[in-house]
């Protein structure tokens, strides 16, 4: 028989000061890794149960632990959610994420290992009608591999070439990644969604680098003349082929 509702609950505003929160993931990684929010602090408006359409609005800051020879990565996130739905509009900021602590996570995207390196990023999550879009800008700073993927490449490209050309002169690998995603079709998992949609964000990167640097090269061809720029010509497409090989 079906079950009695449970007894209505509505919460017009919910504050948290000082709170802390700690997770153990044994989806992550055998044995568990553990997740710890520190200084929480959040206000949440319009909570209902039974769950409706209404919209759930949020403002949550706090930081997250990431070993003891690290500072926290800090956490900003703020929008609204209709959880009978789960429609939801938000912006999520993340900075001074240590990749070498999260590598539960990031190995299950690639098979390369982070010896050092700091990511900030800054998230757009839309969800309407099950479909998730999250337009994600990602800057990565100190970034320094222990290893790459098979035959030394990333995300299907050749490693050492794929830095060449995105870090910019500080050492910084900017990017952004668009990720959608149909969450009623359980036949696709997130994890695979999320690789393919780097690989094609850094295919787009580094084909506009080589076309800024073949422009550049075509005009000095112009002004200069084709001997002078013979040299430079061959090596930017010898190191193209190299890229896609």
């Amino acid at each position: 028989e079906k079950a009695p509702a449970g007894m209505p609950l509505k919460i017009r505003d919910f504050e948290l000061r000082e709170s802390d929160f700690k997770l153990m993931d044994y989806d992550a990684q055998e044995g568990g890794f553990v997740v710890t929010l520190d200084k929480i602090s959040a206000r949440v408006r319009d909570i209902e149960t039974p769950l409706s359409d209404k919209k759930t609005s949020y403002e949550i800051s706090a930081d997250l632990l990431q070993g003891r020879d690290q500072r926290p990565a800090e956490i900003r996130l703020a929008g609204w959610t209709a959880f009978g739905t789960m429609d939801t509009d938000a912006s999520i900021n993340l900075k001074g994420l240590y990749l070498p602590y999260f590598s539960p996570y990031y190995s299950q995207v690639t098979e390369a290992a982070i010896g050092e390196g700091i990511m900030d990023s800054r998230s757009v999550l839309k969800i309407q009608n099950r479909v998730m879009t999250l337009n994600m800008d990602f800057e990565l700073s100190g970034l320094l591999f222990q290893s790459y993927e098979l035959e030394n490449q990333l995300f299907g490209l050749k490693a050492d070439e794929i830095l060449m050309f995105l870090k910019d002169r500080a050492g910084r690998l900017k990017f952004p990644v668009v990720i959608e995603w149909n969450m009623a079709d359980k036949s696709v998992k997130l994890k695979d969604i999320i690789r393919r949609s780097i690989e094609q964000s850094l295919r787009r990167l580094v084909l506009g680098s080589v076309g800024n640097i073949l422009e550049n090269t075509f005009k000095k061809i112009d002004e200069q003349g084709i001997e002078q720029t013979k040299d430079e010509l061959e090596g930017t497409l010898k190191k193209v082929k190299e890229l896609f090989r």
